[in-house]
């Protein structure tokens, strides 16, 4: 029969695990550090992890796998910091989105042909 934990110690735990992971996404960046970054990436990932570890917990039973309800809040804690990351870059205008829609046709012209490749051989 597996260990049962208290639920806080558990939420405390997964808290704890993706705060540091989106802690550790931050200082992987390129970008400055400072307190108030690193501060926002903890609470932020933190946070996440927790409400990943709150739906695993109840919705999926996972109470009985405490590892990997754990291993998951912490990639969710990575992966959020990431989110966040990418979404401030879209909005500082450092990353654009570019849309074409090509009109109905023909499409074989859509891929160009490899270079350096002729259509006969010499």
């Amino acid at each position: 029969m597996p260990q049962r934990f208290e639920p806080i110690l558990v939420f405390l735990a997964s808290v704890g695990i993706a705060s540091f992971g989106g802690v550790a996404a931050r200082l992987r960046s390129k970008d400055p550090v400072n307190w108030r970054t690193l501060l926002a990436a903890f609470l932020h990932s933190g946070f996440i992890g927790l409400v990943v570890c709150l739906a695993l917990y109840n919705v999926m039973e996972a109470r009985d796998n405490i590892p990997l309800l754990l291993a998951i809040s912490g990639l969710a804690g990575i992966g959020g910091a990431n989110v966040v990351d990418l979404i401030l870059m879209f909005l500082g205008g450092k990353i654009k989105l570019v849309f074409s829609v090509k009109p109905e046709g023909d499409l074989t012209d859509a891929v160009p042909p490899p270079k350096g490749k002729g259509k006969g051989k010499k």
